[in-house]
């Protein structure tokens, strides 16, 4: 929640000001709930969209009906992903670990960016994914029971948001489950919060307000090195400096290529390849380290690039087709001067670096209710939070939820609505879901009178107020399912209810009843004939 206090009294009393203070929040938006989710392998009916269906739950199943998302995978690296339909700049995700069994979420990766890890196993791939950037890495631990409130190292651009397990348990790792045998990938609710961004301008060269090129202080060159962004340089680093030129720019872009040119002090026609790295980030790592870590940018380039003969400069051209990267600052290291002369190769000191430009997008925050964009105005350390208010159409549950359902303890499930006045409806339509969750919905009784349900425990056939319509022994169909009253009925109240008793008929998959309705429409009039359409 986000609160701002207004005085919606002022008075005096004993010449002071009194101020009657009330709270006034918004509830910062949840932009994974419902989206279009999926998985390695689902297991035991735990479908991907459990996960972002906004019902918490601490255990695992209810009653035997699956209440999270579980999911298997291939040499042991099951994964999930949502993808958040727009371009977003993430910040937080939000994981609900099982009280029941935490030991499953262990040893998680979760990372964002712009491709789709569905993609990437559709392939036949079976190794870890690694494409997208980081966003917290859980390697040797396991998430605690409940909540678990993760801020990513760096705010991270793109519409995709996968959670994987990347090894087996460990013996020394208390609490880790499976021991020896496959990992399950159990998450009972994911939550999501970022801002939505667009690119305003198409990929042309950024201008750099200052650029400064330096030796890497042997500090800093620590700090990089305990943050696993230097393996790239493991040959050559122990005998040598690195050197980094850093361009700062004005606004925030999406950055999607790095050009430049190096100058080396001599010739060798051995030397084959140079290893470079390219950060991008919100943090000027010249001016703001050890206060920052290097975590506040993110891995754009790693590689070894090779070298033309007889070249005493090469002209470096580096692009990532996977992903793209937002900040303010890109941060170029490369192999500088030797620090000894034994047992180091001088011509792969780079002596200068001439024409660096930054490719990439001007990226403003986009304003769903006035449909503009404002730019972005953000420094690390800040916080943005969506404000997007976006209506969507209504769409199977597993896509999207905007479908309520009960919690799968009931018998007799119902759910209840209440008019401003007295009605008398003729018809209700009901929306069902699209997926493998719809024959959930059958055998249901509407309802329509003066009475309310008083016991929201309630749990047997509701007898009071008059039947408008039953549909026996059939599930409804997906999506629309319109019923016309038996005869026009009067009240302020109107019920839904299932009214069969699943654990009779031994229902499988659902032994208890989940009552889930997308979409109710109600069509009738007022008391006094006046016609009226909800």
């Amino acid at each position: 929640m986000d609160y701002t206090t207004t005085c919606v009294d002022k008075r005096f009393k004993d010449a002071f000001i009194y101020c009657d203070i009330k709270a006034r929040g918004f509830e910062v938006p949840n932009i994974a709930a419902g989206r279009y989710s999926s998985q390695s392998e689902t297991l035991f009916g735990g479908v991907p969209s459990l996960a972002i269906d906004e019902h918490i739950s601490e255990t695992i199943s209810v009653n035997n009906f699956p209440v999270c998302s579980y999911a298997a995978g291939n040499d042991d690296h099951p994964w999930w992903s949502v993808s958040l339909k727009h371009d977003y700049l993430v910040f937080y995700v939000n994981v609900f670990n099982s009280r029941e069994n935490p030991g499953h979420l262990h040893d998680v990766e979760i990372r964002i960016g712009g491709y789709d890890v569905e993609h990437f196993y559709a392939k036949g791939s079976v190794e870890e994914f690694e494409t997208n950037p980081l966003c917290k890495s859980f390697l040797g631990t396991i998430l605690t029971p409940g909540w678990n409130f993760v801020k990513c190292y760096h705010p991270l651009f793109g519409k995709h948001v996968s959670i994987q397990i990347v090894r087996k348990c460990k013996n020394d790792l208390k609490g880790c489950f499976p021991r020896n045998d496959s990992n399950s990938l159990v998450l009972c609710e994911v939550e999501v919060y970022g801002v939505r961004v667009t690119q305003i301008e198409s990929s042309t060269s950024r201008p750099c307000i200052r650029i400064r090129s330096s030796v890497i202080p042997r500090n800093d060159e620590a700090i990089l090195l305990n943050s696993r962004k230097l393996g790239i340089f493991s040959e050559v680093r122990h005998n040598r400096n690195l050197y980094w030129r850093i361009c700062s720019m004005i606004k925030i872009y999406a950055v999607t290529l790095v050009k430049f040119i190096a100058h080396f002090s001599e010739i060798n026609e051995e030397v084959q390849y140079i290893p470079v790295k390219v950060l991008v980030g919100f943090t000027d790592l010249s001016r703001e380290i050890p206060d920052m870590p290097f975590n506040s940018t993110i891995t754009f380039i790693d590689e070894k690039i090779k070298r033309l003969p007889r070249k005493n400069h090469i002209e470096f051209i580096l692009k990532n087709a996977h992903i793209q990267v937002l900040g303010t600052h890109v941060t170029v290291i490369l192999p500088g001067e030797c620090i000894k002369s034994e047992g180091c190769d001088s011509t792969l000191t780079i002596t200068e670096v001439k024409g660096f430009e930054v490719f990439g997008s001007e990226v403003d925050k986009y304003d769903a209710v006035q449909h503009k964009n404002e730019e972005i105005n953000w420094k690390l350390g800040q916080s943005i939070v969506a404000d997007e208010t976006e209506t969507y159409p209504i769409r199977p549950i597993i896509n999207l939820a905007q479908c309520t359902h009960t919690a799968g303890n009931k018998k007799y499930p119902w759910w209840e609505a209440k008019f401003d006045y007295e009605v008398v409806i003729e018809s209700v339509t009901i929306w069902n879901t699209n997926d493998e969750t719809s024959e959930f919905l059958r055998d249901i009784e509407i309802r329509v009178g003066p009475d309310e349900i008083k016991d929201k425990d309630y749990d047997e056939q509701l007898k009071i107020n008059l039947l408008c319509y039953k549909k026996s022994k059939t599930s409804l169909k997906k999506g629309k399912n319109p019923f016309t009253c038996d005869h026009p009925v009067a009240g302020s109240f109107m019920t839904i209810q299932i009214v069969s008793d699943c654990v009779s008929r031994d229902c499988e998959r659902n032994p208890f009843n989940i009552l889930t309705l997308c979409k109710v429409e109600v069509k009738g009039y007022r008391a006094n004939k006046e016609e009226i359409e909800n």
